[in-house]
């Protein structure tokens, strides 16, 4: 099967200045520094599979790094996908069944930290 042709990722230059720190900074997450590298030596004309052999990453890391980029733009691709699961929300009725359970601990707890 043919593989798909990307288009060549044109970056401004403040996109550039903004990833080249970002690949400098210590305090931001692993996997966002590691994308802002891809993105920039992408942008710098270099193939997939040889950014996959320099960053010491998977392809289909690259490539979904690569198609949020150029869909998307850089703040898209930097960015963590949303996961699966359970939404992290109190209901007023888990809230009442929270209450009951705990003889009324939880609402005193809440009212000290606010």
């Amino acid at each position: 099967m043919p593989q798909k042709k990307r288009v060549k990722l044109i970056l401004k230059q403040e996109d550039i200045k903004y990833l080249k720190e970002l690949e400098r900074n210590r305090t931001e997450p692993y996997m966002k520094i590691k994308r802002a590298k891809i993105i920039l030596v992408y942008a710098g004309g270099m193939r997939i599979s040889d950014i996959m052999k320099h960053e010491n990453i998977d392809r289909p890391v690259v490539e979904r790094c690569i198609d949020k980029a150029l869909s998307g733009g850089i703040e898209t691709a930097l960015k963590d996908l949303p996961r699966s699961g359970r939404p992290p929300i109190i209901t007023a009725n888990d809230d009442n069944s929270l209450n009951n359970w705990t003889g009324g601990v939880a609402q005193l707890v809440r009212a000290e930290v606010s």
